[in-house]
């Protein structure tokens, strides 16, 4: 009941004020009219006591405004006010409102995308087990030859050279990004195709809603044709067909063996755009001049802490 009593008085403060205002006018003016008959008692002559009365109560429209406060309408009706004076100055000055609007709405635009970015990349913990134990690799390029270049992707050379000497992670894995062309079934259509390394599955602690990661030996040149679809590419381009392990597939006119399919949920590497996100993933099979490579930086690294 108190909260709509109060909510009945801020509704006739604001829409009702002038009502309002005339109804304390003469609340006030009895409480005048009596201090006076007090003063008129004592002997005092009633145009005197009239004055007196309204100096100790003070002035009358102050009065009403402390109580238009109290009632909480008078920042209300303030805010209306202004409302409608904005409201009348656009209306007198279309351009500036256009210009005003559009400002407004790239302002919000770009501050909504942003913190969207932020949100998934830095507040929202990793949809993968233990997320806290998982890392980017960096390369630091030496100062005297990239003055200002913090990092670098990764090449090769030095990706394996850090696989085989790092004592601090359980396990660590090496990708890059491509597009690969699917034809003989359907429309020709390209998909986003990631290149990883052995263990990439086993280091985020992912498993396939059907069929398996990539084992030992097919990171290999010449065995690298397996190929692990998304749920999404499982679901629009095959139909969800339950028996799609083991079949031959072509991409860039090559055959490829479906070996897996990854769960809904999964996403590697993550992306804030639906339309940038891995649709497909394939072993990365370096040769060994491929191997030797140290100076040319086209690699993305990841790895998982151990405990």
């Amino acid at each position: 009941m108190r909260l709509l009593n109060r909510v009945r008085s801020w509704w006739r403060g604001i829409f009702q004020r002038s009502l309002v205002q005339n109804e304390m006018e003469a609340e006030l003016q009895f409480h005048v009219e009596a201090q006076a008959e007090e003063l008129m008692k004592g002997g005092v002559p009633r145009v005197e006591a009239l004055r007196r009365a309204r100096l100790e109560f003070g002035g009358m429209e102050g009065k009403k405004e402390e109580c238009l406060e109290a009632r909480g309408a008078s920042f209300l009706g303030n805010l209306i006010q202004d409302f409608r004076y904005g409201a009348r100055t656009m209306r007198r000055a279309p351009g500036f409102t256009a210009m005003a609007v559009l400002a407004l709405a790239l302002g919000i635009g770009a501050n909504t995308a942003i913190f969207s970015v932020v949100s998934a990349v830095l507040l929202r913990p990793l949809p993968y087990d233990r997320p806290n134990q998982l890392v980017q690799l960096w390369h630091v390029p030496p100062q005297a030859t990239f003055p200002g270049v913090a990092e670098f992707p990764v090449s090769p050379a030095n990706f394996l050279d850090w696989r085989s000497q790092a004592q601090s992670f359980e396990g660590m894995a090496a990708y890059g990004r491509g597009g690969y062309t699917l034809t003989g079934s359907g429309e020709p259509e390209t998909f986003r195709m990631i290149a990883v390394t052995e263990g990439l599955f086993s280091i985020l602690h992912a498993r396939p809603l059907l069929g398996r990661g990539f084992a030992s030996g097919e990171n290999e040149p010449g065995h690298e044709h397996e190929v692990v679809l998304s749920y999404g590419v499982w679901r629009r381009r095959f139909g969800g067909d339950s028996n799609i392990l083991g079949k031959n597939i072509t991409l860039n006119q090559q055959t490829f063996t479906v070996i897996g399919v990854m769960g809904p949920e999964f996403d590697f590497p993550i992306s804030t755009d639906p339309s940038l996100q891995a649709q497909m993933w394939k072993p990365l099979a370096w040769t060994d001049q491929d191997r030797a490579v140290r100076d040319n930086h086209n690699y993305l690294a990841m790895a998982r802490l151990k405990p």
